[in-house]
């Protein structure tokens, strides 16, 4: 079952909510390619070439039918409220959990349940340093690739409700950035960026751009597909990172000090897009890849070489995959976007946000996408779940929830097989989604 056929009737009563409020790792491909990577510069990515058209008169007509469809609001979720987990299904998912590890060769993970508003369990597995024999724990933190881009939209939603941003201006109005050498002035808005639809690509100089210090707009030039915005869905590591740019035109604050001092430092998190930003580095863990490589995070100078080289206004790197943070940090955040925009009694998102997060805009081959949030109908039956996936060097991870009972999972790893279903989904995170839902959030345990 393809995801694009079924997401709009399955999701029709979020979609029947009015928009309100505002809400690098490549290989190289052609200009006319679709691309499917995560954030890595030395990842292996697949060229999708998928020309996708919007949907909106097909949202037009679900919205018209949604008041057949079965409420999956807030409150019809409090009125069936999930039963208590039986010591039995907790056994369960620890076995079925060592499993997946063994199964799928992981070096070390940390996973991390939540449902309402509370962290419910956390488990870990493996090593955060092989060499050390240096366990995983609760306070291990990962480098979790393109899940970062969710949480980078998560600080424009924050911007766009103080009014600094809209989602739907033209970024060349709203931050300076210049479409025009790309052939598509005053057409790119903030939205198209965060559903990859603005017509970008990952030059095949991208990693020659960021050493040779180039502007976003120097980039540019050479970064259109020639697709239109808003008319195809091209996966783009450069689209995203270019989230850190504006933050920064609007802010004038450079990309990582924001989101240290604005964001996480205000929700007592000590995480970040620069490693040299964090207060308890060697909780860094290495990387390992199905090659034999490893990277090691804790001492990772790659970032903190182009901190501050660019000039603002023009960071166009880590928004979109460099992000560092524990799976209980990320599980908080998760917490956010499954529930009304707050987390631990703090209010990061309204909830009109949320919503806008998590509506379907657009629909890519194989999922749904909202602002950086992905939206699927066939990961487990029953369900429509909202998310991210990470990839990078080796390390597969994910943040994956469901709003109509406020549950979700996020599982870290830094290293494991990359193995995809028919799909695309990963196929170790499928598996610990399916017990954690099973054992966890099921209606018939």
């Amino acid at each position: 079952m393809r995801a694009g056929k079924n997401i709009l009737k399955i999701t029709s009563v979020f979609l029947s909510l009015a928009l309100s409020g505002c809400a690098a790792e490549e290989k190289a491909a052609p200009v006319s390619a679709a691309i499917s990577a995560d954030a890595s510069l030395t990842e292996t990515t697949s060229a999708l070439q998928t020309e996708q058209g919007t949907v909106s008169d097909e949202i037009s007509e679900e919205k018209e039918r949604s008041e057949e469809t079965v409420d999956l609001s807030d409150e019809a979720a409090e009125e069936t409220p999930l039963p208590q987990v039986s010591e039995e299904n907790k056994q369960r998912f620890s076995e079925r959990l060592r499993e997946i590890y063994s199964d799928y060769a992981v070096t070390g993970m940390s996973v991390a349940l939540f449902r309402g508003g509370e962290i419910i369990h956390t488990e870990n597995l493996g090593y955060a340093d092989v060499g050390n024999k240096l366990p995983c724990c609760d306070n291990t933190r990962y480098r979790v690739a393109s899940v970062s881009k969710t949480v980078s939209a998560m600080m424009l939603m924050q911007l766009c409700e103080k009014g600094m941003l809209t989602l739907d201006e033209p970024l060349s109005e709203a931050v300076g950035i210049e479409y025009d050498a790309a052939g598509c002035s005053e057409k790119v808005t903030l939205a198209h960026l965060l559903t990859h639809t603005a017509g970008l690509f990952d030059p095949w100089d991208y990693l020659y751009n960021i050493k040779a210090r180039l502007s976003v707009n120097d980039v540019l030039k050479t970064a259109h597909s020639g697709y239109e915005p808003g008319t195809v869905y091209n996966y783009s590591n450069f689209g995203a990172g270019t989230i850190g740019a504006v933050v920064e035109a609007v802010t004038g604050e450079y990309f990582h000090d924001y989101a240290r001092d604005s964001f996480f430092e205000p929700l007592g998190m000590d995480a970040g897009y620069v490693i040299d930003l964090i207060d308890d580095k060697e909780s860094a863990a290495n990387i390992y890849d199905y090659d034999g490589q490893i990277y090691k995070v804790k001492s990772w100078g790659r970032t903190s070489a182009f901190y501050e080289s660019f000039g603002l206004g023009n960071s166009y790197y880590s928004a979109q995959g460099e992000l560092i943070i524990t799976a209980s940090d990320l599980a908080r955040l998760g917490i956010v976007l499954a529930g009304d925009g707050t987390v631990d009694g703090k209010r990061v998102l309204s909830e009109s946000s949320v919503k806008e997060m998590n509506t379907l805009r657009f629909e890519a081959p194989e999922f749904g996408m909202g602002l950086n949030v992905r939206i699927y109908d066939n990961i487990i039956d029953g369900r429509v779940i909202y998310g991210h996936p990470g990839n990078a060097l080796g390390a597969v991870t994910g943040l994956y929830y469901d709003p109509a009972d406020h549950t979700g999972v996020a599982v870290l790893t830094n290293g494991c097989l990359p193995s995809k279903d028919e799909f695309g989904f990963y196929a170790m995170i499928k598996e610990v989604l399916t017990e954690a839902y099973e054992c966890y959030f099921s209606y018939e345990n």
